[in-house]
């Protein structure tokens, strides 16, 4: 995805220079950032001694270093026997220019002295990095220290903590251009001394094992050094034994090649879109001195790679041709973007120029934005198109550090309304592409100039207090006054334009007097229990420039609330639900009655004793004369459920603010219906159930099935009037404690059980039972018969009864024993 978004920027930017066929200038901000480097070299007789082969890497990895540089930079390298010799050695320049570079390179691979490790050796290479000047803010100094050893002065060794703190030192001095000064530290070998790194101060420290180890590293701190980024193995293709292919996705400002290793040297460069040229070369190759030990393997070369019309190199694929086969592996390409950022700066609205930033006084409001471009063009580069791993930031430092407030990391790359203070400020912008060391834009530090002392006066009355009610007349002021170097204000514009605010919870109003002073005056506000009470402040400032507070006193308010009336209401518990009647509250404060407006704004809260709390409901209503009366209601649902609501006395209990007030209602009862439906009701109900639970009763799922038949001796025949069926149901089952009893065609049954076992029935004797029907002396004609224990053989001779269960049959006879009556006992279930 990365790959898509920069082909794509590389793209844009192709098609924008074929468009316009030229190549804007760019303005001064934009021009290459340069280095300026000082290294100390340790040439001491460690690095040679004992066939040690230290001094041969050292010395070509500074040959690849020098060569690596550009043009624009400028580097210093102090020998460490030369300050031995000379303790006022001025370290001189070493030319870094096309037509000098193969001299300057030979220069360092000739060296041949020797000494001690002098320590003011770093003291010499850091007055020679301070004492180069370069206005430009964005130009970086670099001290870079090589050692295998421990330092020496006149008292001995130095230890690693003294090594730390001169370190340390160095990083807080400001260079000419007023930048900190970048430290790179590479100890060579166990035996050399390392100070503590220190990462935030731009202390870093590197170490090396010694011999071949050293080009290695040495060559990392040249990619920090240069801003370059070594090229991906997989950009990197060998197209055949003569020739590599690489390919960029950034527009590039030069391709720096370190070949090693071998002899093979360059003889074109091209690509598809434009052809390239060899800008500066250098051939590195093992030191040689007599009597020294050596690696011949020690042998290459550097090239700086530039467009030949001059420009950018645009992104695509290029071919770089050399005049013996070579191998990818020997070879290190590095690209420096050519991206750059430039910034705008809005100091009050106005756009300056940033060495204009020193002009600024404090409480000055800057706006902040930067952009990037093709480095001197005028071709913008989107931060949308960029990869999406970008990280983008732009601060405001104040004494070196940023907070939150002055910071922004998102892609709109702006800061506004930053104000400045008088301390040492930098405004830094620094966009990091993932691949590529981070691009870095700062204004430099600046140290906005001492404003005006603003001092702002509050002049309050004598012993200023009063109470809420005084509130609502107060005529007293509070005044600020505005004085600039100690001398007032009176321009009453010059203060609402210089954004002068009165801050306070106090109501009140604020007012421009004509004399220059700024009023406020405390008043009344609803709703009352908002007002603040106490210590009142009254804060009147110029934002941060300065300020003025003012106090005063605000007396609580002393509530009371009083029940209206001396007389205890009464109500009746079961005329609860429609009740009219309840207490009737006021409320006072400071001696005054509230109106009815006062209240609804500050509210009551109201609550009953606890026995009522939960069964009883409160209605309030606000009157117009300013009373409260809180009515109590039940809304049981039930008028029976009246009688469980308590007797005794309701209490009322009004509260707001501090106070408290409580009325009270009794609950009473009705005697009479209390009477009746609390006992008499409850006992008659409890009756009829225990005499209908324990009365002797029918099962009323049987039937009695009756018929009237002729017999003959022990012989029956019939029937003669047909068959009858009744039910034994009849109205005396619902009678308590009354048993259950049916007379059917004559024959009276009688309930034998209980509620819980109705099953058995019986039929008694009796003397004269009504016989449906009369029996004559005609074969046709009923005649009246009577019922006893001798007319039914089937009754018990003591009892005159018959036990019947479903399925049982009676029969019965007259004294003639001509007619008989045959009763059947069945269930419909």
């Amino acid at each position: 995805m990365r790959k898509k978004i920069a082909v794509a920027v590389a793209l844009i930017l192709l098609f924008s220079t074929l468009v316009f066929n030229r190549t804007e200038e760019a303005s001064a901000e934009s021009l290459y950032i340069r280095k300026i480097v000082s290294v100390v070299y340790d040439d001491s007789g460690s690095m040679i001694s004992g066939g040690c082969l230290n001094w041969a890497y050292a010395n070509y990895a500074l040959q690849a270093f020098c060569g690596l540089l550009n043009n624009d930079d400028q580097l210093y390298i102090t020998y460490m026997s030369a300050v031995a010799n000379n303790s006022n050695h001025v370290p001189p320049q070493v030319s870094l220019d096309a037509s000098s570079i193969q001299s300057s390179v030979d220069g360092i691979r000739n060296h041949d002295d020797h000494d001690n490790t002098p320590y003011d050796a770093i003291d010499v290479a850091f007055k020679k990095l301070r004492d180069t000047v370069d206005s430009n803010v964005n130009t970086q100094y670099w001290l870079v220290i090589l050692s295998d050893g421990e330092f020496q002065t006149y008292q001995g060794l130095v230890s690693q903590s003294e090594l730390t703190d001169k370190l340390e030192n160095y990083s807080q001095i400001k260079m000419p251009n007023g930048s900190a000064p970048n430290i790179s530290y590479l100890a060579i070998g166990n035996g050399a001394t390392r100070p503590v790194e220190n990462k935030s101060a731009g202390i870093n420290v590197y170490t090396s094992t010694g011999s071949a180890d050293i080009v290695k590293t040495l060559s990392e701190i040249a990619d920090k050094i240069s801003g370059r980024t070594r090229v991906a193995k997989e950009s990197v293709v060998q197209k055949d034994s003569n020739t590599i292919e690489l390919t960029t996705t950034m527009p590039l400002l030069n391709i720096a090649v370190l070949a090693q290793k071998t002899t093979a040297e360059i003889v074109g460069v091209s690509g598809d879109s434009m052809t390239l040229s060899i800008a500066k070369h250098a051939n590195l190759r093992y030191p040689e001195h007599d009597g020294w030990a050596t690696d011949t393997t020690l042998a290459g070369s550097t090239y700086l790679i530039s467009y030949v019309e001059g420009g950018n190199i645009s992104a695509g694929t290029y071919r770089i041709e050399f005049n013996q086969p070579v191998k990818s592996d020997d070879l290190v390409i590095m690209f420096e973007p050519a991206i750059e950022i430039r910034m705008e700066i809005l100091v009050n609205g106005k756009e300056i120029d940033v060495t204009q930033l020193s002009d600024t006084v404090e409480g000055d409001k800057i706006d902040v934005s930067y952009k990037l471009y093709e480095t001197g063009t005028s071709n913008e580069i989107l931060a949308s198109v960029l990869p999406e791993e970008t990280e983008y930031q732009i601060a405001v430092l104040e004494n070196g550090q940023s907070s939150g407030d002055h910071e922004n990391n998102s892609t709109d790359m702006q800061l506004q309304g930053v104000e400045l203070k008088h301390c040492e400020t930098e405004i830094k912008a620094t966009v990091s592409i993932k691949g590529f060391n981070p691009i870095v834009l700062t204004s430099g530090p600046f140290t906005p100039q001492e404003g005006i002392k603003y001092t702002v006066q509050a002049i309050v009355p004598d012993n200023y207090s009063m109470t809420i009610a005084e509130l609502k007349t107060n005529k007293q002021k509070i005044y600020f006054e505005v004085y600039a170097d100690g001398e007032k204000i009176t321009d009453i514009d010059k203060i609402k334009q210089m954004g002068f605010v009165v801050n306070t919870e106090m109501p009140g109003d604020i007012a421009y007097e004509s004399d220059g002073r700024v009023s406020f005056k405390p008043t009344y506000r609803d709703p009352l229990l908002e007002i603040p009470t106490g210590n009142a402040d009254v804060v009147g400032s110029l934002g941060s420039k300065a300020s003025a507070t003012a106090s005063f006193y605000v007396k609580p308010p002393d509530f009371t609330i009083a029940v209206v009336g001396t007389d205890e209401p009464s109500v009746v518990r079961t005329e609860l639900e429609g009740n009219t009647s309840g207490v009737q509250f006021e409320v006072f404060m400071d001696g005054e009655k509230l109106d009815k407006q006062t209240i609804e704004a500050i509210g009551i809260e109201f609550s009953l004793n606890k026995k009522y709390s939960k069964r009883i409901e409160l209605s309030t209503t606000v009157n117009a004369d300013g009373s409260v009366t809180a009515i109590p209601k039940s809304d049981t649902g039930a008028w029976l459920a009246s009688y469980t609501i308590p007797l005794g006395k309701l209490e009322i209990t009004a509260k707001m603010a501090n106070t408290t007030g409580v009325g009270k209602i009794k609950i009473t009862n009705d005697a009479k219906w209390e009477l009746i439906w609390k006992w008499l009701v409850p006992i008659a109900a409890i009756l009829f159930v225990l005499g209908e639970v324990f009365k002797k009763r029918f099962n009323y799922s049987y039937r009695i099935h009756y018929n009237h038949a002729a017999g003959t001796g022990m012989m029956l025949s019939g029937p003669r009037n047909g068959w009858n069926t009744s039910g034994l149901f009849s109205l005396v089952s619902l009678i308590p404690f009354v048993p259950d009893s049916k007379s059917v065609n004559g024959a009276r049954f009688h309930a034998k059980g209980h509620f819980w076992d109705p099953a058995v029935i019986c039929v008694k004797a009796s003397q004269l039972p009504p016989f449906s029907g009369t029996m004559d002396s005609g074969a046709d004609e009923l005649e009246s018969i009577r019922f006893n224990k001798n007319d039914i053989g089937e009754f018990d001779e003591g009892e005159k009864r018959k036990d019947m269960i479903p399925g049982g049959v009676l029969v019965t006879s007259t004294d003639r024993n001509y007619r008989n009556c045959q009763v059947y006992l069945y269930s419909d279930k």
